[in-house]
C-alpha cells in the first residue's frame, strides 16, 4: 500500500478554540457570590442585633449595682444621680445625639418617648430636682426609687436592638 506524501496533503495548521470570556460568570460564580453576600449581611444583622443585646444586659446590670448600692449605705442623692445618670445615657442609646440637647421636661418626654409609657409625677420630680438636691433627694420615700429602677429597668428592654452603644458614654452602658 502507497501512503501519500504528507507534504502533498492539502491540510491546515491547528486553529485553537478562543479563550474563554470572564464575562458572563459561571452559574456556580453567582451562587458563590450570593452566598457572600448573604453572609455578610446576616454577620451585620448578628452583630447589630447582639450589640443591643448587650446594651440591655449592662443596663440591667448596672441597675442591680445602683439598687445594691443603695439598699447598702442607703445614699439616697448618690441613688438619684446614678439613676438620673443612667436613664440619660439609656436615652441617648436609644434617640441619639438630639436627646443629649433635651433638658428639664423635654428630656423627660423624650425619655417617655422611648418607652411609650408616661413617667408618673412622683418619679418626674425624682428625676428633675433629686439629682442636684441632697435635700430634696433625702425627702423622697425609697420606695420611689424601686419604682424608677422598675421603670429603667423597662426602658433597657425595650431599647432597640441596634441603640448605639457608642453614644452611652460616661459608663458601662
Amino acid at each position: 500500500m502507497n501512503l501519500p506524501d504528507p507534504q502533498s496533503l492539502p491540510l491546515r495548521d491547528i486553529h485553537l478554540p478562543p479563550p474563554v470570556p470572564w464575562w458572563p460568570l459561571a452559574p456556580g460564580w453567582w451562587v458563590l457570590a450570593g452566598s457572600v453576600l448573604t453572609a455578610i449581611a446576616l454577620a451585620w444583622w448578628a452583630w447589630r442585633r447582639h450589640a443591643g443585646r448587650r446594651l440591655r444586659r449592662a443596663a440591667l446590670a448596672e441597675i442591680d449595682t445602683i439598687e445594691g448600692q443603695f439598699a447598702r449605705d442607703g445614699e439616697a442623692h448618690a441613688c438619684a444621680c446614678a439613676l438620673s445618670r443612667l436613664a440619660h445615657r439609656m436615652t441617648l442609646a436609644a434617640r441619639g445625639p438630639r436627646a443629649a440637647a433635651a433638658t428639664g421636661t423635654d428630656w423627660i418626654a423624650t425619655l417617655e418617648a422611648v418607652t411609650s409609657t408616661p413617667l408618673p409625677d412622683t418619679l418626674r420630680e425624682l428625676l428633675t430636682r433629686a439629682p442636684y438636691s441632697p435635700a430634696a433627694a433625702a425627702a423622697v420615700p425609697r420606695e420611689r426609687y424601686a419604682e424608677l429602677a422598675a421603670y429603667l429597668r423597662e426602658l433597657a428592654r425595650v431599647l432597640p436592638p441596634g441603640a448605639d452603644a457608642a453614644a452611652a458614654e460616661g459608663g458601662r452602658v
